[in-house]
């Protein structure tokens, strides 16, 4: 007993190590896994950052290097008449991948001739109402064309002056000067671009290959920043980038004629005339990673809980387990105390009677002590094989038909010698329906109740009842005694279970006749209670169902 004590203080202290290791590393592992998230937010941010920024300098480049490829080829080349103009630029528009984004290219120079360059040469063209103002500054009398490109809006057209080549002169001196009077004037390309095309195909495939789904995008002019050309209208975007820019080759300043008096420009084609906006779907790249950092911290709250749960759950079991132990102990000890008790006045009832001490008017006396006692044996014996079948699932029940009556008539007839000093008060409502039940076991639950009633009471009064509960017939033993006390209500009918007033008072019992009770009634599909009554006295019920 003593070693069963030390184990048992063990056990507990194992219990307790084991709950608070489980609560730090829990703890612990929360801490980490929080700052670990933040982290993982921190570096997701900077990535899809990087990633956005990234994505948007590559779709201008890409852009921007179709839109130069097309113009610089076109115009580099010393010979500048329309069939050489005209043969680069179809020779350039082959190895572009996106050659559709030029809708017209014209040729214009100081006259008020306009040629538009076609698949095989160049034809006479009237000039577009939108180069207007580049058709009068050209055919300037007195000032001439600005020595700059010149930048329409709507459609988008770029006008870019070439130099003509030079004329031969001698070696040593270069050149010779060349004026408006000596030849042609300067002339100027006029690449007109497709906005449909740009704005339908183009820049949606570059935005596509570039940033891929998840994205808001809008494009708008530079000039105009509250009309977009693609989507809609975005107030604080993740990225913003500038396109559709060309950086053309300074003119060459025309000898002979003074440069205007105006400051100079830097060439408008240098700055971006479009401009591409980029936000994240979620709103922002800041709130998606916030909602991304809120998922994972979910994820692992949820995943952290269920270890808490895990872990609870096994230190609960743990102590059960050790519970359970326990009352197996105390079963085991109540046991051999219950069969050492009538097994030793058996023993010396019949060493007596062997030995010839006892008296011829004796033996009768003996015999009783020998017959009741080996009946409380059997009693004892019945009890436990009972319940080992019940608990194992294999108890035989054979159901059938049977009255209230019958059945509490039994029971006091089985328990007469248990009641021979008692008094029992029998309410038995009339008519009641038959039930569906085994009638050994039933009947032996009730004489349970009954020895508990006569055992835990005041051991002289006991009223048996039966009434009819809607489904159910009600069958209840009362007794005067000091009650269950209540924070034992829940406990009363589980196995191996006693009461402190049991153990204090020394009242011999196993602890497994009230869980009997219960999983016979359960197995019926029946249920039990207790309650303590208003006059003294506690009141188990079982309730059993009816025939149908």
């Amino acid at each position: 007993m003593v070693a069963w004590i030390v184990r048992a203080a063990v056990t507990k202290r194992a219990v307790l190590i084991l709950a608070i290791v489980s609560a730090l590393s829990l703890i612990a592992l929360g801490v980490l896994q929080y700052r670990w998230i933040a982290q993982l937010g921190a570096s997701e941010r900077k990535l899809l950052d990087a990633s956005i920024e990234r994505g948007t300098r590559n779709f201008r480049e890409e852009f921007n290097t179709e839109l130069s490829t097309l113009i610089d080829r076109t115009m580099r080349g010393p010979d500048h008449t329309p069939a050489a103009i005209a043969a680069r630029f179809h020779a350039v528009a082959a190895t572009l991948q996106h050659p559709q984004i030029l809708r017209s290219l014209y040729m214009a120079t100081g006259s008020p001739k306009l040629t538009r360059v076609i698949d095989g040469g160049v034809v006479p063209a009237e000039w577009p109402g939108y180069l207007a103002r580049l058709s009068d500054d050209l055919r300037d009398p007195e000032d001439g064309p600005p020595p700059r490109p010149f930048w329409n809006e709507d459609p988008p057209a770029i006008a870019v002056p070439m130099a003509p080549p030079p004329r031969p002169g001698p070696p040593d001196k270069g050149p010779p000067p060349r004026n408006r009077e000596d030849g042609d004037p300067p002339g100027w390309l006029i690449f007109e671009f497709d906005s449909v095309y740009i704005t339908k195909h183009l820049v949606p495939e570059l935005i596509a290959k570039h940033l891929g789904p998840g994205f808001d995008v809008e494009v708008v002019s530079t000039t105009d920043l509250t009309h977009p050309l693609i989507g809609s209208a975005i107030a604080h975007p993740d990225a913003t980038t500038g396109f559709f820019e060309f950086h053309p080759e300074p003119p060459r300043e025309r000898a002979g004629r003074p440069r205007r008096h105006d400051p100079p420009q830097p060439p408008q084609f240098a700055t971006s005339r479009w401009q591409l906006r980029v936000k994240h779907q979620s709103g922002s790249v800041a709130l998606e990673v916030a909602g991304a950092r809120h998922r994972n911290l979910a994820i692992t709250g949820a995943v952290l809980l269920l270890m808490a749960l895990s872990s609870a759950a096994l230190v609960v079991s743990l102590r059960r387990s050790e519970e359970l132990n326990r009352m197996q102990m105390d079963f085991v000890a109540g046991v051999s105390h219950e069969l050492r008790t009538p097994l030793s006045v058996i023993r010396s009832a019949g060493e007596n009677l062997a030995d010839g001490v006892v008296a011829a008017d004796k033996t009768a006396t003996y015999g009783a002590l020998v017959r009741d006692e080996g009946r409380r044996l059997s009693n004892m014996v019945e009890q436990i094989l009972r319940f080992a079948g019940v608990e194992s699932g294999r108890a035989p029940y054979t159901f059938a038909a049977v009255s209230a009556s019958k059945l509490i008539d039994r029971a006091l007839e089985e328990s007469r010698a248990t009641l021979e000093n008692v008094v029992v008060e029998k309410q038995i409502q009339e008519a009641l329906p038959n039930v569906m039940a085994d009638e050994s076991s039933i009947s032996h639950c009730l004489q349970n109740l009954l020895g508990n009633a006569v055992k835990y009471g005041d051991g002289k009064w006991v009223r048996v009842e039966a009434a009819r509960q809607g489904a159910f017939v009600e069958f209840a033993i009362a007794d005067r005694g000091p009650g269950v006390d209540p924070a034992e209500k829940r406990s009363v009918f589980n196995p191996f279970f006693r009461g402190k007033k049991a153990i204090d008072n020394q009242i011999h019992g196993l602890g497994i006749g009230l869980s009997l009770v219960k999983r016979v009634a359960e197995t019926h599909g029946g249920r039990v209670n207790v309650r303590n009554q208003p006059d003294g006295g506690a009141r188990f019920s079982m309730l059993i169902p009816v025939e149908e």
